[in-house]
């Protein structure tokens, strides 16, 4: 786009200093900087980790950020702040801390005003269509294999129709000896739900019994702890030629401020990268929020908000149960399962 690049040393502070002007009044913006790095290595095909401390002239305080995304044009981006234009133009200056980030230099192409997407709400659709009480109808929502599925829990579960078997299948049965928790989705895909107890690991962390929960306890780990998740599954189990995802589900108690930056997931199970090309990834536990720019430039920007950062895999959202959930990693079930 641009004849010439800074080429920023890194080791030291940096600042920018825009005037953006033609931009479209009452519409939100994001405030991203767009730039390469030299010597990158690694997780290629997903989000740099990256810590980036910045902060506008005259603030005391720091924003940091964590991950910057490679766009189409393979360039970086990292989102900084989020404004509202106004019709007067107004002069930004940024500074920036790059004494965190060990590689050789920094080249920025520039600053970028980007309009904020907005973000459609995730409603999973739902099959309306009108079904008669015909145990042929509502056999047609169940698994292929629910005959087979049914051995499973023997005398354990009663039912007398397949309407009935239907939710009782949506609601779920525990199976393997209270290790898992078996249940069909909403598109009649077949699901698991493990234990705590019998798939993460036994250091630096403890069990509480809580009432009315799907297994009756929850591990409990500090901050800090390094979390190993260890289990097989039976394939036969699940569908067939699905893509599934591995969701973390979890509560935070404490010290909510300590735990804003992302956190690396590795698979020790891949020797090699995944059919992404990534060796990990990196998920949120709390959805990262951006500095708002006010409508007067000194005025204190802390006032933050969602951030609207590429879509990616590893943001949390809350459940309807009152959890939150993050996927972690994803697997595909082959056609045809042995």
């Amino acid at each position: 786009r641009f004849p010439e690049f800074n080429l920023v040393a890194l080791g030291g502070e940096f600042k920018a200093h825009v005037k953006p002007k033609f931009l479209s009044p009452g519409i939100t913006y994001t405030v991203n900087l767009v730039f390469k790095l030299i010597n990158r290595n690694g997780n290629s095909n997903g989000p740099m980790y990256l810590v980036l401390d910045y902060k506008l002239k005259g603030e005391t305080k720091y924003s940091t950020a964590y991950l910057a995304h490679e766009r189409e044009d393979r360039w970086m981006t990292v989102e900084l702040y989020q404004f509202t234009s106004h019709e007067r133009d107004f002069d930004l200056e940024i500074l920036f801390d790059g004494t965190q980030i060990h590689l050789d230099a920094l080249v920025v192409e520039g600053i970028e005003f980007r309009p904020s997407e907005r973000v459609a709400s995730e409603v999973e659709e739902v099959d309306i269509q009108p079904i008669s009480d015909l145990d042929t109808d509502w056999e047609r929502k169940l698994p292929e294999d629910h005959e087979e599925i049914i051995k499973w829990f023997g005398d354990s579960i009663e039912w007398t129709t397949k309407k009935e078997l239907y939710f009782l299948f949506c609601k779920g049965f525990v199976i393997n000896d209270d290790k898992e928790r078996f249940f069909l989705a909403k598109n009649g895909k077949k699901c698991l739900f493990l234990t705590a107890r019998a798939h993460l690991n036994r250091r630096e962390r403890r069990f509480e019994s809580i009432l009315n929960l799907r297994f009756g306890e929850v591990a409990l780990y500090r901050f800090g702890s390094y979390i190993h998740i260890h289990g097989e599954i039976d394939f036969q189990i699940l569908s067939p030629g699905t893509t599934y995802a591995c969701n973390l589900v979890y509560k935070i108690t404490r010290d909510v401020d300590k735990i804003e930056e992302p956190v690396e997931v590795r698979n020790w199970n891949l020797p090699f990268p995944d059919s992404d090309g990534i060796y990990y990834r990196y998920i949120y536990l709390l959805s990262p929020q951006l500095p708002v720019i006010r409508p007067n430039v000194d005025e204190n920007s802390h006032n933050p908000s969602i951030s609207q950062m590429p879509k990616i895999k590893g943001l949390p959202r809350l459940r309807n149960d009152g959890w939150m959930e993050v996927e972690i990693w994803e697997f595909e079930t082959s056609v045809g399962v042995d």
